[in-house]
């Protein structure tokens, strides 16, 4: 029984820097293009979603975090652990432009994917081996 449980939490890979991260962020609408092109063209994320969503936080809570705004561009980009120091340091450049690309960025590690090339394709984006698969 001891050794199921085992197998149910093995990971992919146990260095850090194969491990996969959704890096999200959350800006104003209409500047998700800016932050996808850092994404994908400087820090090699090879999939990145943009959604469009509606601020539920109060007036002071906006005036809180300098935020203006209600509709919200937000995008998550899937990336290896190691690129987050990167990403992080890529939109906070982009928060310090000026007043109206201000948001908010956070990480969260993804400890299961479901099959060797979906963790392929994230991680390497669309490429074809050498036996053409």
């Amino acid at each position: 029984m001891a050794e199921q449980k085992a197998n149910k939490n093995t990971v992919l890979y146990d260095d850090d820097s194969q491990r996969l991260s959704l890096f999200i962020v959350i800006v104003n609408n209409g500047l998700a293009s800016i932050y996808k092109n850092c994404f994908i063209n400087e820090c090699n994320c090879h999939y990145v979603l943009t959604l469009q969503g509606r601020g539920t936080a109060t007036k002071e809570m906006y005036r809180m975090l300098g935020l203006t705004q209600v509709k919200k561009d937000i995008i998550i980009a899937i990336t290896p652990k190691s690129n987050l120091n990167e990403l992080f340091y890529r939109t906070r450049e982009q928060f310090i432009v000026s007043k109206r690309t201000k948001g908010v960025a956070f990480s969260i590690d993804l400890t299961s994917i479901i099959n060797l090339k979906a963790y392929k394709y994230f991680m390497y984006g669309i490429e074809e081996d050498k036996y053409g698969k």
